[in-house]
């Protein structure tokens, strides 16, 4: 009997054929399959009807979750996965992991071929990650596919073995980049096997592997054979074991004209015959260029640090191996070097063997370098590590010229530095403000900083190039704070008219003989003597020690000082100075110390001296006379030249004086940035060739007598020079601090002259006082009232035989405010906290001030009775001020 359809199930069977793969559709979670609308891998059921649907598998596809696949364990009897593609039709399409997983993957397929999640593709595969497969096959083994030609951004982990190339990635890998491999990987008794894949016949870039490899013959940490394939900017991290033989650290065997290039190994490497820490054996027309291995190698025959067999006309360039962690000395290729030079750039960069420079340039995208990531070796700018700034010199020795550094950016304060060897244009830094976080000058390197040059280095400062690798010359500054940095210091010495001796300090650890020539070149050199205040020459024979200052005479005009060793660390304190307290008249106490750094110095940044004057006295040769600098107050602030010696007065014999790290400044800064102190008057006088300076300032934690904190000694200068001073009882003072204008309106000045002549006399500071407090000079010998608010300059005539108390300042407060009027606020302290007693409610403004007369809290009156000030990380005395339209109450207070 004939079977007819009937014209419905004729329509159903025509639907069922024509809409094939409509139905296929359904049974993922999307699309269509064409390229612009692939089909939705969202789950393991669509994988699996992926792997079981070949019409399908020159469609595309792109994965919409992250799949948990442990589940395939139970599939098909016990063997896993059935893979997606084989040898006969093959996978043609596209998969887009769209960076998801696909996690705990299972195929055990003994005696199958092509096993993985892609058992044979043609197509592009991209995007994914497969997280712990256990994969089992025969031949052409990978996690990722059998037999793989196309993969980008890609990675495995997890364990794979088979019978013959078998590999942690692919069995067969083709095009791969970015792609990764972390596998267990164990072949059989055949060969080819590799911890990325087990045969490379295509290109492999930014690709690596890590975990372990097992195999008999062509075992690679990579790649097992690289048949005519290129290898570029590849590494391994892979501990690697054959049984026989070509046995290497990246490839086992590179032939077929295959090339490696800009690639590394770092396993250990163990097998018979052709074993290397790089590549087993390499044929006569393959090659290898800027490579390096660094693992333990052990074979039997034909084993080598980088190569353990290379053909006649197999080509090894600008490659290198570590003699010491490898525990080879020899190898077929390659040149070897010890671990320490092998973490130094400039290996890379200027070694003799080198054919051609290996490429750390931002542009070249290759190589980089920051002397502790990949164990302190150089790294492929791929891996996750960030570049530190290498000195290339590619275009000039300009420090502060992009081209010339390794990222193409001149670095700054957050910046690692490398300045390895280099053949041509070694840097010299000549423009201020350059920076860096920390800082190494290779062994070889060379680095100098010229007049105006200025570096800082906020971190470690490493000089392995030794003193002469590292000058900095004078005029030129550095900021460090390491100690043990090797050096060569050189300070130039100008003997201008009347300026024919310099007060210096070294900067060095090391005594130096006052007859180096290489130091001094022939000066005369004098020791200060503090019981005597007398110069005492040195013989030629003496020492000129590190921890004291001395004077220098250069008759013979121009010379510069060269000191070469190891700066003195920092922060360089000075204690138990000589203080002898018969010494006769005002010699008792003084000592000729310095600031041995290679930057200048603010010594108001610095602590307070205990046991001593708080004032430096630099020599100001052109002036013939001192000037006064406040040392940890802002009195008079300045800065202090490096090398620069200094006087500094003891008045006990327990004293100490430390030159804090963060006094440091680079030279020829005035610290203070225009800023005025205020009520501080500076009178300099000019005349005869010469000038000095005295300054009256008014602050309410001094007294009207010498203070050591608030004032400063008038140290003598030259004969010829004038010498302008104030006179305190018992004393002359360069700096004069007073506790106030109306307890304190008139002050009596000095003056010395050493020859007939007219001299001028300049107010500055005139605009700290307010506008309302006059500010009039007195002459005694014209009897001539000067008002320097309209006229801040006097020219007079003086004479070496005039009076020794030649002016009076006059300062008189005229804004009609009793201050004394205490009895309507009150001041008092308990503990921490400072009282306002405010009885009549008044409105007004509270100061607080430190004992350096810093301000550390200021608020307006509540007008409250009482008011409440608390006082933060602070012990110790303290000035109130309360200033009211009525009254104005200064009280000293202590808080703890």
């Amino acid at each position: 009997m004939k079977r007819t359809f009937t014209n419905s199930l004729k329509i159903l069977f025509a639907l069922m054929i024509l809409g094939w793969s409509s139905g296929v559709q359904a049974q993922y979670s999307g699309g269509t399959g064409a390229m612009a609308d692939p089909y939705q891998i969202s789950s393991l059921s669509d994988l699996i009807n992926l792997s079981s649907t070949s019409t399908d598998w020159g469609m595309y596809f792109i994965q919409t979750a992250d799949i948990d696949a442990s589940s395939t364990t139970t599939l098909n009897g016990g063997d896993g996965f059935s893979p997606i593609g084989n040898a006969s039709d093959a996978f043609n399409g596209g998969y887009n992991g769209q960076n998801h997983t696909i996690s705990g993957l299972y195929i055990n397929r003994l005696l199958t071929d092509n096993i993985g999640l892609f058992g044979y593709a043609f197509g592009d595969v991209k995007n994914l990650g497969l997280l712990s497969v256990n994969i089992t096959g025969e031949y052409n083994v990978g996690g990722l596919g059998g037999t793989i030609f196309s993969a980008d951004n890609c990675y495995v982990t997890g364990t794979v073995q088979g019978l013959s190339i078998v590999g942690g990635f692919g069995g067969y890998v083709g095009i791969c980049s970015n792609c990764y491999s972390s596998c267990n990987v164990t072949g059989g008794a055949e060969d080819l096997v590799g911890g990325f894949g087990g045969y490379n016949l295509g290109i492999l870039t930014q690709c690596y592997s890590a975990g372990t490899v097992n195999g008999n013959n062509y075992v690679g940490g990579l790649i097992g054979i690289n048949d005519g394939g290129i290898i570029n900017t590849c590494y391994s991290t892979v501990n690697v074991t054959g049984i026989a033989n070509s046995v290497g650290g990246l490839v086992g065997f590179n032939g077929g004209s295959g090339n490696v290039q800009n690639s590394y190994a770092t396993g250990t490497v163990n097998g018979d015959s052709y074993v290397g820490g790089l590549v087993g054996g390499n044929d006569n027309v393959s090659s290898m260029q800027f490579c390096f291995s660094k693992g333990l190698v052990t074979g039997n025959t034909d084993k080598g640090g980088l190569v353990g067999w290379l053909d006649a006309g197999g080509l090894v360039e600008s490659s290198f191996w570590d003699m010491g962690t490898s525990g080879m000395l020899t190898s077929a290729g390659g040149t070897g070097k010890t671990t320490a030079e092998m973490k130094r750039v400039g290996i890379y960069l200027s070694d003799p063997s080198l054919v051609t420079f290996w490429d750390f340039s931002l542009g070249g995208n290759t190589w980089a370098f920051n002397g502790s990531d990949n164990g302190g070796y150089p790294f492929l700018r791929n891996e996750a590590y960030t570049p530190a700034q290498v000195w290339l010199g590619n275009t000039s020795t300009n420090w502060a010229l992009a081209d010339n550094w390794s990222e193409n950016a001149v670095p700054g304060v957050a910046n690692n530095i490398f300045i390895p060897h280099v053949l041509i244009n070694e840097p010299g830094i000549s423009s201020a403000g350059e920076m860096a976080n920390n800082l190494t000058i290779e062994v070889g390197g060379s680095l100098g900083i010229a007049d105006g040059g200025q570096l800082e280095v906020n971190g470690a400062l490493i000089n392995n190039a030794g003193a002469a690798g590292f000058m900095i010359n004078s005029g030129g500054s550095l900021i460090a704070n390491t100690s043990g940095i090797a050096a060569t210091v050189k300070r130039d010495i100008s003997d201008a008219a009347n300026d024919k001796w310099h007060l210096f300090i070294s900067p060095i650890t090391t005594s130096v003989q006052a007859s180096a020539s290489s130091c001094f070149n022939g000066a005369y050199l004098d020791r200060y003597n503090e019981p005597s205040g007398e110069w005492v020459r040195l013989a030629t024979n003496d020492n000129v020690t590190p921890d004291m200052g001395y004077s220098l005479n250069f008759e013979a005009g121009f010379n510069p000082l060269v000191f070469s060793g190891v700066l003195k660390s920092s922060p360089v304190g000075y204690s138990g100075l000589s203080y002898t307290a018969a010494a006769p008249g005002y010699l008792a106490g003084w000592q000729l110390v310095g600031n041995p750094y290679p930057c200048g110095i603010n010594p108001e940044l610095c602590s307070v001296p205990s046991g001593m004057n708080a004032f430096a006295y630099v020599w100001d040769g052109t002036a013939g006379n001192y000037n006064t600098l406040s040392i940890g107050s802002n009195t008079n602030p300045g800065t202090i030249a490096s090398l620069q010696g200094f006087f500094v007065r003891t008045n006990s014999g327990t004293n100490s004086f430390t030159l804090a790290n963060a006094a440091k400044t680079h030279s020829g800064t005035f610290l203070k940035n225009g800023n005025t102190i205020p009520e501080m008057l500076n009178l300099k006088i000019n005349g005869n060739g010469y000038s000095d300076v005295t300054y009256v300032r008014f602050h309410q934690l001094s007294t009207p007598d010498f203070d050591q904190v608030f004032d400063a000694y008038k140290m003598p200068g030259l004969d010829e020079a004038p010498q302008l001073f104030s006179i305190i009882p018992g004393e002359k003072a360069a700096v004069n601090t007073l506790p106030s204008i109306e307890t304190n309106s008139e002050i009596s000045l000095g003056l010395k002259v050493g020859a007939d002549a007219t001299y001028t006399l300049n107010a500055g500071g005139i605009g700290s006082f307010d506008v309302t407090t006059p500010v009039l000079l007195e002459d005694l010998k014209t009897n001539n009232m000067i008002d320097l608010r309209q006229n801040p300059e006097y020219s007079f005539n003086a004479s070496p035989a005039d009076a020794e108390h030649r002016f009076n300042l006059h300062f008189k407060n005229t804004n009609g405010i009793d201050e004394k009027a205490n009895s309507v606020v009150g001041v008092y302290s308990n503990q921490h906290s400072v009282y306002i007693r405010n009885t009549n409610n008044l409105q007004g403004n509270v100061e607080v001030y430190d004992i350096t007369g810093r301000l550390i809290h200021s608020s307006k009156l509540s007008g409250n009775q009482l008011d409440k000030i608390d006082i933060v990380n602070y012990t110790g005395n303290l000035l109130v001020k309360v200033i009211t339209p009525k009254a104005i109450a200064i009280e000293k207070v202590f808080v703890n």
